[in-house]
């Protein structure tokens, strides 16, 4: 068996590896790579990456060089449950080692891990560390190569240690922007189930983001448009008032410091399509769960009173209990029928759709039909997509 006494590398060469280490944190798709240059760093010919759940213990995320998916998939399926260093790990707070300087290679060959595991996957020797990067997650990272290379020495032990801190700071940083990748989807998922349109614009009036109803109404209605020159009203005088609300949103009037929200009414002159109620509010990028990379940003939330879309029947019927005749008479309101209206195409006479009314108001606690429509409106049923 050979045996690799001796193991130096020079400082820029060990600054290489931790800078690959923290680019993997960034982009978890460059982890597969970075294993790669630890194992060949440590004169390794394999590695593993696992992040584990600290409650479930079930491996989380599971990276590998030179290993066949089909061996990490078993480790992730059966071997981490019998591997015998995650359970002297699981004691304390850290593990840092080389199996060859725990085990002897008579009492290794009787760890079931090592016949059905070891053996076939050519992982002899096993340098590696298993310790807790937060309250929720721990890491196993593990080199391996075959016993004809030799045993990990302490040399390299003792580098290995330098490089661990830098892992564990690269996966918490992992950790982090995949919880604000998440937010930031959940988000957007939210702004999309809603009726009204928004947009999300940096100081330059250049959009960042739109959600569905803000997309429908672009393409329904001309007298508003998004360019590479940004958000534009057809008509100039309104164009400059728009102009002026985002910069004061994003920037802040002059002499001041402080973004300030705004609004403002938009008709087009001689067009017959509805106005529109704009509102531009400022958008913290610190306190925000978009990836603005910088950007001074505001929401610019658009409301065309025209566009009057019913409000879902099921829905209707699951917030307020409604029968599914008097969701029907309800919903033809909201979209701004008249109970003759309403009477003439559902069918109905009026005092069926009358009474269907009433029982509507009892219901929701009114007594109005704009009482009863303005509830439907504000409420769930009314803002969040058909």
């Amino acid at each position: 068996m050979a045996s690799c006494k001796h193991f130096t590398v020079s400082e820029e060469d060990f600054l290489e590896l931790v800078s690959q280490v923290y680019d993997a944190g960034l982009d978890a798709s460059r982890w597969n790579t970075t294993l790669q240059s630890i194992a060949n760093f440590f004169h390794a010919e394999q590695g593993n990456l696992r992040i584990i759940d600290e409650d479930t213990q079930n491996i989380n995320y599971s990276y590998a060089y030179n290993r066949d998916p089909y061996w990490v998939q078993l480790y992730k399926d059966y071997f981490h449950q019998v591997d015998p260093w995650l359970e002297m790990a699981r004691n304390s707070d850290i593990w840092i080692g080389c199996t060859n300087h725990i085990l002897s290679d008579r009492e290794y060959r009787h760890f079931e891990i090592y016949n059905d595991y070891i053996v076939p996957t050519n992982g002899h020797f096993g340098m590696g560390v298993l310790n807790n990067v937060s309250s929720e997650l721990f890491a196993y990272l593990v080199l391996h190569k075959g016993y004809s290379r030799g045993e990990f020495s302490i040399e390299s032990l003792n580098i290995f240690k330098k490089l661990v801190p830098h892992v564990n700071k690269s996966i918490l940083i992992a950790q982090r922007m995949q919880q604000l990748e998440l937010q930031g989807n959940t988000l957007k998922q939210a702004l999309n189930q809603m009726n009204t349109a928004v947009l999300l614009v940096n100081e330059k009036r250049q959009l960042l983001f739109s959600n569905t109803a803000a997309e429908t109404l672009l393409t329904q209605r001309k007298d508003i448009s998004i360019s590479d020159q940004g958000i534009r009203l057809s008509d100039s005088r309104y164009n400059q008032q728009l102009s002026e609300l985002i910069i004061n949103a994003t920037t802040g009037k002059p002499n001041s410091l402080m973004a300030e929200a705004g609004g403002m009414h938009y008709q087009a002159a001689g067009s017959d399509i509805g106005g529109l109620s704009i509102l531009v509010t400022p958008l913290n990028p610190e306190y925000s769960d978009f990836n603005l990379k910088g950007n001074r940003a505001a929401l610019v939330i658009l409301s065309d009173a025209s566009n009057r879309t019913q409000p879902a029947q099921d829905m209707l019927m699951a917030i307020y209990r409604f029968t599914k005749a008097e969701a029907r008479v309800v919903s033809l309101l909201c979209e701004g029928l008249t109970l003759n209206e309403i009477c003439e195409q559902l069918r109905l006479t009026a005092n069926t759709a009358k009474t269907h009314l009433k029982s509507a108001f009892q219901k929701t606690g009114t007594r109005r039909q704009a009482e009863l429509i303005n509830l439907i409106n504000t409420g769930p049923a009314g803002i969040v997509v058909r």
